[in-house]
């Protein structure tokens, strides 16, 4: 029932978004790769790129988003399909209904989604929280992940401790768990035998 509710929540947060910027926003935001802004930056739109540098933090409400330059602060986006393979130096704090993230974040990944994917080529430095019905964790975590999804997969390595509240869970033969895997949920985790947590591993009964 919690799951559920954060689901309604989230698309009705989606609508709010995609309705705002269907009734004010141009069609192709665009921020070239020649360009440097100094100073936070704003952006609404249907389509929203952005390849070049900003000095300071990033405000983004898309249909669609890319950035896949440089964000000297924080990155807050709302959008329907979002994806940074860019570098953001701080933080990253996105709702969305689709998100990947192949590129470097500095310091912390907080999103809401339906579907999010961290891939191989990305690298969080801190901490990643999670909310989103199917989750895909690749990149390597500098500290802890906290997540809270219908489906988990982790493939690679976490240097701090994992809390998952899921349905189903699974771990690769990649995973390199620094600290302790604690999760909720009704069913066993699915754990590959070479995968690696160096914490130790306790399971609880599902609130849900």
């Amino acid at each position: 029932m919690a799951f559920r509710s954060l689901v309604v929540i989230f698309f009705l947060l989606c609508s709010l978004c995609y309705g705002e910027e269907s009734e004010n926003g141009e069609d192709i935001i665009v921020l070239p790769s020649t360009a440097t802004v100094e100073g936070d930056y704003f952006a609404n739109g249907r389509t929203v790129e952005i390849s070049g540098k900003v000095n300071g933090d990033v405000y983004v409400l898309g249909g669609q988003v890319f950035i896949d330059g440089i964000i000297d602060g924080d990155l807050l986006v709302c959008g329907g399909s979002v994806e940074v393979s860019g570098t953001v130096t701080k933080n990253v704090r996105l709702l969305a209904g689709q998100a990947l993230i192949t590129g470097n974040i500095g310091q912390n990944v907080t999103a809401v989604t339906a579907t999010i994917e961290l891939s191989p080529s990305a690298s969080i430095k801190r901490n990643v929280v999670i909310v989103s019905g199917n989750t895909d964790l690749e990149s390597k975590v500098g500290h802890n992940a906290h997540l809270y999804s219908s489906s988990v997969r982790i493939s690679d390595g976490i240097r701090g401790k994992v809390l998952a509240y899921v349905g189903h869970l699974r771990l690769t033969s990649k995973v390199n768990i620094g600290g302790a895997l604690e999760y909720w949920s009704n069913k066993k985790a699915l754990i590959d035998p070479n995968a690696k947590v160096a914490g130790g591993i306790t399971h609880h009964p599902s609130f849900f």
